[in-house]
């Protein structure tokens, strides 16, 4: 089975010139994991993630501390962030890649099969990964869109 097969096609896509709290709050409206930002030509530029946003809150010294007993619970979105759109913060991250990966937002062609998409879902912690069409995103894939056709096998 090849990506192209499984992918949905109406997907929820970021602009981006949207500002990361729009962004945010559509992900949180739609109750959606993550939402790939495409330009005006449907090009990939990025994918943001609840997670990757919620990370931004995260303090940078947090991985170095064991015990964080002495630390206040709660967390706050850095100040910021209110200015930062949606392209901004993909800028920020590595450019795309044909398959996704370390070195790019999680990717593949639409005739990949799907033994490599549930790698970057499952290898590489992404909750979705975008299906492309001669370097346009044609339709995203999900955990739970490749499980369901595991399941329908």
């Amino acid at each position: 089975m090849q990506a192209q097969m499984i992918m949905r096609t109406d997907y929820v896509s970021l602009k981006p010139e949207q500002s990361v709290l729009e962004a945010a709050a559509l992900l949180v409206e739609r109750r959606l994991h993550a939402a790939p930002v495409v330009d005006d030509d449907g090009r990939l530029l990025g994918v943001l993630s609840v997670t990757g946003l919620i990370g931004l809150a995260l303090p940078g010294y947090l991985d170095e501390v064991e015990d964080l007993s002495f630390l206040p619970a709660s967390f706050e979105l850095p100040s910021g962030l209110p200015e930062l759109t949606a392209g901004e913060l993909c800028a920020r991250q590595p450019r795309p890649q044909p398959y996704g990966g370390p070195s790019g937002p999680p990717a593949v062609a639409e005739g990949e099969p799907l033994l490599e998409v549930a790698r970057i879902l499952v290898r590489e912690g992404a909750w979705q990964c975008a299906v492309t069409r001669e370097g346009r995103v044609a339709g995203v894939i999900d955990p739970l869109d490749l499980l369901a056709a595991l399941l329908a096998q």
